[in-house]
């Protein structure tokens, strides 16, 4: 009803440890124009802060994922990455958040879900920027293995929630497996090469 009020067609997403750039907001609803999708989802970058040590930096760990090219199609969607989402398509998804994610931090990913499953298009945009503040606190090597194995909770968590065929099912449960499998080989392959 307040989106009708104030006659908003989209919602734009940022974290309480982000810095936007100034065209941040500019460019993903130009992107949102362009090429007439459901959600635009933003570069992020870190921002390291006094007393993060140099193997977390070069790590990698927090950079996250680029796509390259404005316009290039996504399958997924996460707060994380400051998306700008058109509303129309927001309300199509009963909530929009789900209640069972309040205590989980779970939400955006069930939300991600939902959209691939109502067929939402989501493009990449390059040129909207964002700095995610790394504190020296974040950077170590306990707090990095908790938020991903918190990170891979919360899939679990989501997908159980959404459902879906048993077929579906034992696929997902395959490639978590290779998955498994694979970080064990790499992580013995690369343990010489330093904590980074």
């Amino acid at each position: 009803r307040e989106s009708e009020i104030l006659g908003a067609d989209y919602v734009a997403f940022v974290d309480d440890d982000q810095i936007v750039e100034p065209t941040w907001l500019r460019e993903l609803v130009k992107t949102a124009h362009e090429y007439q999708c459901d959600a635009v989802v933003g570069k992020r970058l870190p921002c390291y802060e006094d007393g993060v040590p140099e193997w977390v930096k070069r790590s990698g760990y927090f950079r996250g994922r680029h796509f390259g090219k404005t316009g290039t199609l996504l399958n997924f969607l996460s707060t994380g990455k400051t998306p700008l989402i058109r509303l129309d398509s927001l309300k199509q998804i009963p909530g929009p958040f789900d209640a069972r994610t309040n205590l989980s931090g779970s939400e955006d990913t069930l939300l991600s879900i939902q959209f691939r499953r109502n067929g939402f298009r989501i493009v990449w945009c390059e040129e909207s920027l964002v700095y995610e503040r790394i504190t020296a606190t974040r950077a170590t090597k306990r707090w990095m293995i908790q938020r991903s194995f918190q990170s891979g909770k919360n899939l679990g968590s989501a997908i159980r929630w959404e459902g879906g065929s048993v077929t579906l099912f034992v696929a997902r449960a395959a490639r978590a497996m290779a998955l498994i499998a694979k970080s064990v080989i790499l992580a013995g392959l690369f343990s010489y090469r330093g904590r980074a």
